[in-house]
């Protein structure tokens, strides 16, 4: 979602309205690191499509996109051998950006295919995400080949739009909807193509810290939930109903989840609470009223009760003692 709140604010749209029209805090794209649920993000890019009265807003948000929204694993792409590799390499390490989606490369005769796929069946929204990312696989191969490089084609897994020409304005060659998948199609002699700006030493050790990465967080699903209800917490909606259809999936296969990693919906997210007040409490100008709201309490008896069960001691009985013990 890397640059979406600018595209909206530059087209005329609130861009923290209808990220809290989705149920979420109007910041939660500030951070760049939070979690966004794959079905979320498609529903904010039709939203906005449709609030900035632009229906390709997701190929404008991908054209202004490149490897560096990926961070490492972006570093480690552009210093892959060859265009093979490089695109072997993004595939191998989507999982760490994407959950919900997956990339295929395949070759057939003279031409190669680069496709995308989503996983989420009726998904709402699923057009803004091909577009945003058959225009960031463009880019990427724009970046590995160089500027003079172009595909054969560009299929779209969906019937063609009214306006076609804003896509064709950007890929300058055969445009084909209603296709099997989302792809770009190009001549199969790239795949062997070095990459212009590739470094072994740099690759190695970037190979060795997205590896370390990777194993803290394969099959951290509750990693991954954390995120979402710190998000979702301040808005009031923490339910396990709103979390389960996040991640499109019933409540009962996201306790099955989470009963995988020995832990509970509750569990999870009385401990967030209780960090996240910790880190806030000691904070004499937010008034605890306010601190009760932004932890998702609809009482304050409700969030003295929680408090005293963490702490020992009543929210201002807390700070007038921490208070007092950090001026003696």
């Amino acid at each position: 979602m890397s640059g979406f709140s600018e595209l909206v604010a530059e087209r005329g749209g609130n861009p923290r309205r209808l990220i809290a029209s989705c149920g979420l805090d109007p910041r939660a794209l500030d951070d760049p690191d939070n979690i966004i649920p794959f079905s979320l993000g498609a529903r904010l890019l039709d939203l906005a499509a449709t609030e900035t009265r632009c229906p390709h807003f997701g190929l404008l948000l991908g054209q202004r996109q490149d490897l560096a929204l990926l961070g490492p694993v972006g570093f480690l792409v552009s210093h892959s051998p060859d265009v093979r590799s490089a695109i072997d390499d993004l595939i191998r390490y989507m999982h760490l950006h994407v959950q919900g989606a997956r990339a295929q490369l395949s070759a057939d005769g003279a031409l190669a295919q680069f496709s995308y796929h989503i996983q989420i069946p009726g998904i709402l929204g699923a057009e803004q995400i091909y577009n945003v990312c058959i225009a960031n696989e463009f880019n990427f191969m724009r970046l590995l080949c160089g500027e003079d490089w172009v595909p054969a084609a560009v299929h779209f897994c969906y019937p063609r739009p009214a306006n076609d020409a804003p896509f064709t304005d950007f890929f300058r060659v055969p445009l084909h909807f209603n296709r099997q998948s989302s792809a770009l199609f190009f001549d199969v002699r790239y795949l062997d193509r070095p990459t212009l700006s590739a470094d072994s030493g740099l690759r190695k050790v970037l190979q060795e810290y997205i590896a370390k990465v990777e194993a803290q967080h394969s099959g951290d699903f509750p990693a991954q939930l954390r995120g979402v209800l710190k998000m979702l917490l301040p808005t009031g909606k923490c339910s396990v109903d709103r979390v389960s259809e996040l991640f499109s999936m019933n409540r009962r296969t996201l306790h099955r989840h989470l009963m995988a990693h020995d832990t509970t919906f509750e569990e999870l997210l009385d401990a967030l609470r209780r960090e996240m007040v910790a880190e806030m409490i000691d904070k004499p100008e937010l008034p605890v009223g306010h601190l009760a709201d932004m932890m998702g309490y609809r009482s304050a008896s409700a969030f003295n009760r929680a408090f005293h069960r963490w702490f020992g001691h009543a929210p201002r009985e807390w700070r007038s003692r921490h208070v007092t013990s950090a001026s003696v």
